[in-house]
């Protein structure tokens, strides 16, 4: 540019004795002058693309993460972030760098970076929801099956008593529980075994019992004592008296 043009004219200049040697300072003097300025210049712009080169490099980093979450995590809850748009925000940060508009550029990768760690932010609370759902599921699920199983083996336990106590529940909680409708299930196999274990509470207190005293023995004729006396009367001495 024209410094350089007036650096070669001073070195011609200064080859030549006898020159106007107060105007050759001078003019050196104003030659360094301005070459300070650029060299300011310069440095200020090596500093403003170095700082946006280094956003530029955050915000692609964080773009890789957001386009890494969903095969890393989000693919097995069925989560899934779009990350196109903030690669094609880092593709226009890099254009306006290359054209020096360095403002322009450093906004479109800090606003890249910043959406995406939003949306991974965003995505990860999806997540842990949709995990702590599961687990709750699994919590009644579990309770289900343990309902089903305790019912399971008291209707076992009455299955010898007329009317198979608390099979038709068992049999709605089992098909309850294939629907996946756990709570109807974990409800049915408590009647279920209620109602068995009463049938087979009430059959233990009845064999208990035993048989009535005023029945039994003296139902048959003969056992009875009084039964005996009296027919010993009949055929016995009383007879012989009556007869004198």
């Amino acid at each position: 540019g024209s410094l350089g043009a007036s650096l070669d004219q001073l070195a011609v200049a200064l080859q030549y004795a006898h020159s106007d040697w107060p105007a050759l300072a001078s003019n050196a003097d104003s030659l360094a002058e301005q070459a300070a300025q650029i060299g300011a210049v310069l440095s200020q712009e090596i500093a403003a693309a170095s700082n946006v080169i280094e956003g530029i490099v955050q915000a692609r980093s964080m773009v890789n993460k957001a386009n890494r979450w969903n095969s890393e995590v989000g693919s097995a809850w069925g989560v899934a972030i779009p990350a196109e748009q903030w690669n094609q925000a880092i593709e226009q940060a890099a254009w306006y760098l290359t054209n020096g508009d360095y403002v322009n550029s450093l906004n479109m990768a800090a606003s890249a970076a910043e959406s995406a760690r939003d949306a991974i932010n965003a995505a990860n609370a999806e997540v842990a929801e949709r995990q702590r759902q599961a687990t709750a599921r699994q919590a009644v699920m579990d309770n289900a099956q343990r309902a089903i199983d305790s019912a399971v083996q008291a209707v076992r336990e009455a299955s010898a008593l007329a009317g198979a106590p608390g099979a038709q529940w068992l049999q709605s909680a089992q098909e309850a529980f294939a629907r996946g409708e756990y709570d109807k299930a974990s409800s049915a196999a408590a009647n279920a075994y209620n109602e068995a274990r009463s049938a087979i509470d009430a059959a233990s207190q009845n064999s208990g019992q035993g048989p009535n005293p005023g029945q039994g023995q003296g139902g048959q004729a003969g056992s009875n004592p009084g039964d005996s006396a009296s027919n010993v009367g009949q055929q016995g001495p009383g007879d012989s008296v009556s007869t004198f």
